[in-house]
């Protein structure tokens, strides 16, 4: 099996997930998402063991904030039904595979900077 670069695998998933953005931001105007609070997250991620000092709470809340997509918001591609703990593990996967360095270059940080550069 061939070793593909993470950095290709990345670039090839913010490509999709920018596609999916342009197509999902008129849906976002005209309903309301569920979004995790900080508090929330905390609760989350306190729950399937998020290191704290590893990463942060507010990139976190961020995350499964991010990754409701996996959720109701489109049943083609519902995998977690809104549920917190799936969510919440979804963003660990994402912050365990680029966690930074503390300087703007984390997975949720760069996935911004990505998009408003789009």
């Amino acid at each position: 099996m061939k070793k593909i670069k993470i950095e290709k695998i990345i670039d090839k998933y913010l490509n999709l997930i920018s596609e999916q953005c342009k197509c999902s931001q008129i849906d976002e105007e005209l309903e309301t998402i569920q979004s995790f609070s900080e508090k929330e997250a905390k609760e989350i991620g306190d729950k399937i063991g998020v290191d704290w000092s590893k990463h942060n709470l507010k990139n976190f809340t961020i995350g499964i904030n991010v990754e409701l997509e996996h959720g109701l918001k489109n049943p083609k591609t519902n995998v977690t039904n809104d549920d917190p703990i799936m969510t919440g593990k979804i963003a660990l996967v994402h912050m365990e595979e680029v966690p930074g360095t503390g300087k703007g270059d984390d997975y949720y940080t760069l996935l911004k900077k990505y998009i408003e550069n789009d």
